[in-house]
């Protein structure tokens, strides 16, 4: 708690100090001047280890701030983030620049640049942010709408972009918890805040279906073994369950379930043919959380048990 009698107190931000501790090997955090009180940070960093092979951006942590009026911030930029304004309204400068916050906006960080910013005390700010390591991370926020000289813009489509970036962090929280993760999943969550930002999903409920179904079949194939099911995959992609439905009857003639399935089928089928690991195992790797589940799938698509077929079709 902030003496009432101090104008301005000094603290170390623990949040930028627990993004820096991840496990990415990240530089550690500089100290930062503010008026920060009653303000909890709620942040969620990703615990599973070094980003994917090939990923260019990753999300390394993301969080929530709710602030009490009094916030007023100075920092100098160690990494890019993307932050987007829930409620409230305030100020950000950067050098002699300054921007108006509001509702809808983002606005950045950006390595080396000096960055302040406040709130009106009575429309305090809620956001939230979400940091962005990688090659390709000043590239991903140039995508979002953002750059040195543009540090606040408004998105396209700035409340699917909060709920993207909300999304990851509900996702990240449930791996603290203690569930598994994918970091594929954490990529398409990542991917669609700048899509969103740039509105590429504006016609999306009312489209052929073609291009709908082209994403769904690359997300699923990414997420195999971990366990989607079709209302999880509409929540990433923004759409209605019964719209995924219509999309997969109309251009392969299937239900979205029915593919899935499939698709776990013949994922097992290969590692059953390539691996020489157990039935169980293989089971829990192509998406089935029951063995005996999967036991019966195989058999009513094969015609024969698991362990018949790869006898049959063992390789090597």
């Amino acid at each position: 708690m902030v003496p009432p009698n101090v104008s301005a107190y000094e603290i170390s931000i623990q949040y930028t100090k627990l993004v820096g501790a991840i496990a990415l090997n990240f530089r550690p955090a500089m100290v930062s001047k503010c008026i920060y009180t009653n303000v909890t940070p709620t942040i969620h960093a990703w615990r599973l280890g070094k980003p994917p092979p090939g990923a260019a951006v990753w999300a390394a942590a993301c969080g929530n701030i709710v602030s009490d009026g009094r916030m007023h911030r100075a920092k100098l930029g160690t990494h890019h983030l993307i932050h987007a304004v829930l409620r409230g309204r305030g100020t950000l400068r950067a050098g002699k620049q300054e921007w108006p916050i509001t509702p809808g906006c983002l606005f950045a960080h950006w390595p080396g640049l000096e960055l302040e910013w406040w709130e009106e005390p009575s429309r305090p700010l809620r956001y939230c942010w979400v940091t962005v390591i990688g090659p390709g991370a000043g590239d991903f926020l140039t995508a979002s709408g953002l750059s040195p000289d543009t540090m606040v813009c408004r998105p396209h489509e700035p409340e699917r972009v909060a709920r993207r970036i909300q999304a990851l962090f509900n996702y990240y929280g449930q791996i603290a918890s203690g569930a598994p993760g994918n970091p594929y999943r954490a990529l398409s969550l990542l991917y669609g805040i700048a899509a969103r930002a740039q509105g590429e999903y504006r016609t999306r409920q009312t489209s052929d279906g073609h291009e709908l179904v082209t994403e769904a079949q690359l997300l699923i194939e990414s997420l195999l073994a971990d366990q989607i099911s079709v209302q999880e995959l509409a929540t990433i992609m923004e759409v209605s369950r019964n719209t995924l439905f219509r999309a997969f009857r109309k251009e392969l003639g299937v239900t979205p379930i029915t593919y899935i399935k499939n698709e776990r089928i013949r994922l097992a089928r290969d590692l059953l043919a390539n691996t020489d690991e157990t039935v169980t195992t293989i089971a829990g790797m192509a998406g089935f959380g029951c063995p005996k589940y999967f036991q019966r799938c195989f058999r009513e698509a094969a015609g024969i048990s698991p362990g018949q077929w790869r006898i049959e079709h063992a390789r090597g």
